[in-house]
């Protein structure tokens, strides 16, 4: 009987959607080996995730972030001071519907897309016969849509009026498949194992934008 609870005990974690994948994939490995302990993940924003654990209804996160400042200070006011481990780095992935033969960018040319100030492909490429860009982000309280506000576009700019969020990354391609203007904004981690059929499915279906820093230099996709 005792074997038997142990068996069924799982361990609750938070983790932000947009690590899905990888952290899925991890656990697979985590329950071939340990047969007595299970990992019951649950995939949601950023935001929700960090509610969840300043509310004390979940003791481990996985976050594309360190905790703020304030953040710590709420929890070493309560006499304790969490434990932040790396495990992995990360990077943004842009994807574009097919129809799209625009497929390199600048950073500059990423920050005005994502501030407004390119609002039409035609901007981009004159030859462009693409009407209004469109930018599609997985979640409004998502890291993605985070790190674009303080590390992309910062000095508190406000974020185009034309984007849009949907629930979650994968949701975020099935959009831009759909839709040839869009241009989404997904976590790496979704396109990055070649090897997974889900993967190799979204390939087919959207083109991955490489970014240079500038004008002429060589770009680069989220590999």
């Amino acid at each position: 009987q005792r074997k038997t609870e142990i068996c069924e005990r799982a361990y609750r974690i938070m983790v932000d959607e947009g690590y899905q994948p990888v952290i899925t994939s991890c656990i697979d490995v985590f329950d071939s080996i340990y047969r007595t302990a299970k990992i019951d993940a649950r995939y949601v924003s950023e935001g929700e995730v960090m509610k969840a654990l300043m509310d004390d209804s979940v003791q481990v996160v996985i976050i594309g972030r360190k905790l703020s400042t304030e953040e710590m200070g709420y929890f070493e006011s309560r006499g304790f001071k969490p434990p932040q481990t790396v495990i992995a780095y990360d990077g943004l992935a842009f994807v574009l519907n097919p129809a799209n033969m625009d497929t390199v960018f600048t950073v500059d040319q990423i920050r005005d897309i994502l501030t407004g100030k390119i609002s039409k492909w035609s901007q981009l490429n004159p030859a462009s016969k693409l009407g209004d860009v469109q930018v599609v982000f997985d979640n409004p309280l998502s890291g993605t849509l985070r790190y674009v506000r303080d590390s992309i576009i910062g000095n508190g700019m406000p974020i185009t009026s034309s984007a849009s969020a949907v629930k979650t990354n994968e949701e975020v391609i099935n959009y831009v498949t759909k839709n040839k203007n869009a241009i989404g904004l997904i976590a790496a981690n979704w396109i990055s194992d070649t090897d997974d059929g889900g993967v190799q499915k979204f390939m087919k279906e959207v083109r991955i934008a490489d970014v240079a820093w500038s004008g002429g230099k060589e770009g680069y996709g989220p590999y």
